[in-house]
């Protein structure tokens, strides 16, 4: 179970990397193509990578969005993004992402805490 747990996050943290989440610039980032600051896109990257990595070490409960097409991950981006940057409260984020994902709450909640902190 560990290791397949592992491998998981492994997928899951190149899926986010390769999906714009790196602090590489892309010219595909639907953030920057949404007009959003370069450089705060960049740190919103860096504060995500060290999110995965903190879901990775410390949450082996943590229940993960399917995230699984394109659009599942802009609107993943776009979602957090704004939650990140404070353009919506955590109960807006949640509320927001329960109308994707209604049996997520717990994980919906853990990341609007840890994004606003």
């Amino acid at each position: 179970m560990k290791m397949i747990l592992k491998a998981y996050f492994l997928i899951l943290g190149m899926a986010l990397l390769a999906s714009g989440c790196s602090t590489k610039e892309s010219k595909t980032d639907i953030l920057v193509e949404l007009g959003n600051d370069p450089e705060k896109v960049k740190l919103y990257r860096e504060d995500m990578q060290n999110l995965v990595k903190d879901i990775e070490q410390n949450q082996p409960n943590y229940k993960h969005l399917p995230l699984k097409e394109k659009a599942d991950f802009d609107w993943f981006y776009i979602e957090t993004y704004a939650v990140w940057e404070k353009r919506v409260t955590k109960e807006q984020f949640i509320q927001n992402g329960l109308q994707r994902y209604p049996s997520y709450k717990e994980s919906l909640e853990y990341l609007a805490d840890r994004l606003t902190k």
